[in-house]
């Protein structure tokens, strides 16, 4: 428990104290759900609109993980201190991977909640806290899977050049899976089904 406070508080600090870790994307996603709120804004209720909401939503969610490669550099570069502190016995895997999930939460909750409730209220999606909870919490869920393949491709890539080509050949696998989970959930909450 003392090593993945430590390393929770030091995992937080660094994020912190670097701008472009986490602080610079939130204000580009916030910027982001600005302009498609503007693009998007009360499209209507009939069926196109839910071809419109369905790409809005889409575009949110592959926007949001594309951007996630943006914490490759910085993964890096913890890297090398994980690697050389676990070398020398000062704390495990699990530890140091909790650490960084749990110190990377805020901001990611944050870019989450921020880019949801503007682009939701904007486009006017179906009213109801628990519609848009749904929404953000997804949005949430695919930014914490690729902020951990991310991670998982800095260990495996310590290279920088490669490891943002892999990284993004994986993104763009995976994106139609997030897009689909995205279109879904659109549909569920602008139908209510």
């Amino acid at each position: 428990c003392k090593q993945l406070r430590t390393l929770t508080k030091r995992s937080y600090i660094n994020m912190y104290r670097d701008f472009g870790y986490y602080r610079l994307r939130i204000i580009i996603y916030v910027l982001m759900a600005i302009c498609l709120g503007t693009i998007y804004y009360d499209v209507g209720n009939g069926y196109t609109a839910i071809q419109a909401r369905a790409s809005c939503g889409g575009f949110v969610s592959g926007f949001m993980t594309f951007m996630s490669i943006g914490g490759f550099p910085s993964f890096i570069e913890e890297m090398k201190v994980f690697s050389l502190e676990r070398q020398n016995g000062h704390y495990g895997v699990a530890a140091y991977i909790i650490s960084n999930f749990l110190s990377s939460m805020p901001f990611l909750l944050t870019m989450s909640w921020a880019s949801a409730s503007i682009t939701y209220w904007m486009v006017k999606f179906r009213p109801g806290f628990s519609y848009f909870a749904f929404f953000a919490l997804n949005l949430y869920g695919g930014v914490s899977v690729i902020e951990s393949l991310m991670m998982i491709i800095s260990a495996l890539v310590p290279n920088f050049l490669m490891g943002l080509i892999l990284g993004a050949g994986v993104i763009v696998i995976l994106q139609p899976i997030f897009s689909s989970s995205v279109y879904f959930i659109t549909w569920h909450v602008h139908s209510g089904v």
